[in-house]
């Protein structure tokens, strides 16, 4: 993704891996059916789909917004050494070149102020820690981390045999807890104002249905906005279609309003948005498509 500007502030991203691809229409969008498939693929950007092996791309990847005073690092992956079992079990033990790849853009673990992420699901929170002679600590010692006490909440005591626990539980141990412990967390509720500095402002928007907790930061300067949107959408395809779901969402019928909600609010305007799995180049719009409806177009 090439960087973007808004306004004074400035978005760029780096990724964990090269992400993912999944096959269509089978392991991924419960119900979508091959011929329902070919009807989105008209309108879908060629490089959110893979033709010739008929799978969908995913990334893993982080963004970065600058401020005038502040860098921001917005959901932090998968994480490095990380046991991960059940649905999660192909991120288990990673070895990734992540801090090298912060390092790519000038930046070192000590230079973040803050770390949001826009929910608790082991592939957002994973570079919250790093392993330490044996223990989890913070991989930004000079942050704050900004996390949904809505989500804390719902997750510090989830049973086994929830269906998110495997999203959840082995990374609520490892990269939420040590980070609470070390008192580098703020638990923040929805509408929380982050940043109000000139012509910065950057503030967060609840977002329930993905978890309970999950929420939206909004960036602002002058005539720009963007939106980090976390996984209220997991692909472009849902922008087209907002029913499609991984079958991962707390609450499907909250996580579907949370997508016609911003469909219907930020198509063809100016909004920025950016998506926390989106493929390259990643960053793009809403639009209106001919004979109705929306779909995502990238910047470049």
């Amino acid at each position: 993704m090439k960087p973007v500007q808004l306004g004074h502030m400035r978005v760029r991203k780096f990724e964990e891996d090269a992400g993912v691809t999944v096959p269509i229409p089978i392991g991924i969008f419960p119900g979508l059916t091959a011929e329902r498939f070919k009807e989105l693929q008209r309108d879908l950007d060629p490089r959110a789909f893979d033709a010739a092996t008929e799978t969908l791309p995913f990334s893993m990847h982080t963004y970065v917004l600058e401020t005038r005073t502040k860098v921001i690092l917005i959901d932090t992956c998968n994480g490095n050494d990380k046991l991960r079992t059940g649905v999660m079990a192909g991120s288990s033990m990673l070895n990734n070149k992540y801090l090298e790849n912060l390092a790519a853009l000038g930046l070192k673990p000590e230079d973040v102020d803050m770390v949001m992420c826009t929910h608790l699901h082991s592939d957002h929170v994973g570079w919250n820690t790093r392993l330490d002679n044996g223990r989890w600590v913070p991989t930004f010692p000079n942050a704050r981390y900004l996390m949904s006490k809505t989500d804390v909440e719902a997750y510090k005591s989830l049973p086994p045999d929830h269906p998110q626990a495997a999203l959840v539980s082995e990374a609520f141990k490892d990269s939420v807890l040590p980070v609470i412990a070390a008192g580098k967390a703020d638990l923040i509720e929805h509408n929380h104002a982050v940043e109000r500095e000139m012509d910065d402002n950057v503030w967060i928007e609840g977002a329930p249905g993905h978890t309970p907790g999950s929420y939206m930061l909004h960036a602002h300067c002058g005539h720009e906005h963007g939106l980090f949107c976390g996984d209220v959408f997991h692909h472009p395809i849902q922008i087209q279609d907002t029913t499609l779901h991984l079958g991962v969402d707390d609450n499907l019928e909250k996580a579907q309003a949370q997508r016609r909600r911003v469909v219907e609010t930020y198509t063809d305007t100016a909004t920025h948005l950016f998506a926390a799995h989106f493929p390259a180049p990643t960053a793009g719009r809403i639009v209106s498509r001919k004979g109705g409806g929306q779909r995502f177009q990238y910047h470049t």
